[in-house]
């Protein structure tokens, strides 16, 4: 979905004000995301069981209502080397948007 949909009620123009001007490829988002020292065994059960939840027609029909969310799958830190290479093409360093 085009986000501009989710606002298309409230500001009836903005496809005409808001364009779309380049793509990247996919990046994962909607991350699941832990504390830095919980217990790896802990993650793994949390992130197994939401996985688990997603698969299930009841879980899709949750997470597409609550939260848009049409699936859940496993990403790892590659996954995420597309939004790196965008902020280099754009002359952004990440570390400097956490401050």
């Amino acid at each position: 979905m085009d986000a501009r949909e989710k606002l298309l009620e409230t500001h009836k123009d903005i496809f005409e004000k808001v364009r779309i001007i380049g793509f990247t490829d996919w990046i994962p988002n909607d991350t699941v995301t832990f504390r830095k020292n919980l217990p790896h065994e802990l993650e793994q059960k949390v992130v197994d069981a939401l996985h688990d939840f997603a698969q299930g027609s009841e879980g899709q029909q949750t997470l597409k209502s609550l939260y848009d969310v049409d699936g859940l799958d496993y990403a790892t830190d590659a996954d995420y080397d597309v939004v790196r290479a965008a902020l280099k093409a754009m002359d952004m360093d990440p570390e400097s948007m956490l401050d």
